[in-house]
């Protein structure tokens, strides 16, 4: 399987499983549910993004050095989405659903074939035997979705995560987040 293959299945199928084991909250207001969920995938889009470009910048860096890693990062720049995707209009039967159909939308637009031709021969050819971008993206899912849950309650959990901070100053109405934002956070 090539690498970007790989990166984006890898991506979407932690996604997908991970938003299967979600447990929903019971929620009475449902349109503010579905619209606190829009910062909620934003976050998570700018983290997979990131994740997915820390990924191949340390295959790069294992390969072929700090140097290259550095000039890739460079290169990366441009293919980096300054905002979020807008979210369709269909809902799922439950927020876990509508979080994952979400998220499948908006991370098959990923461009991962970008990244990874940015980096050509300079990533590790074994970087597609690492199962850590998985365990990352699927840790910080359930991370968000208590973040959000919590909100939805109508309480904020403590963190010390920059991501969820802002994530937290979003839903506030503190401070508007774009994607770009909390790909940096990642990368």
């Amino acid at each position: 399987m090539r690498y970007d293959t790989w990166l984006l299945d890898t991506t979407c199928t932690a996604f997908a499983r991970t938003c299967a084991t979600l447990s929903d909250p019971r929620v009475d207001d449902i349109p503010r549910a579905l619209r606190i969920m829009t910062p909620l995938a934003d976050a998570l889009e700018g983290f997979a993004i990131g994740s997915v470009i820390m990924h191949v910048a340390n295959a790069v860096r294992r390969w072929s050095g700090e140097a290259a890693c550095r000039d890739v990062m460079r290169r990366l720049q441009p293919h980096i989405p300054t905002s979020a995707r807008a979210d369709g209009d269909e809902t799922a039967r439950t927020l876990s659903g509508e979080l994952a159909a979400r998220m499948r939308r908006r991370l098959v637009h990923m461009p991962v074939a970008a990244f990874v031709a940015e980096a050509g021969a300079h990533a590790s050819p074994v970087a597609t035997s690492d199962d850590l971008l998985a365990l990352r993206l699927a840790s910080e899912i359930e991370v968000g979705w208590q973040h959000y849950r919590s909100a939805l309650a109508g309480t904020v959990l403590p963190t010390t995560s920059p991501l969820w901070k802002a994530w937290g100053r979003t839903i506030r109405g503190e401070r508007d987040i774009e994607t770009r934002d909390h790909i940096l956070f990642v990368a």
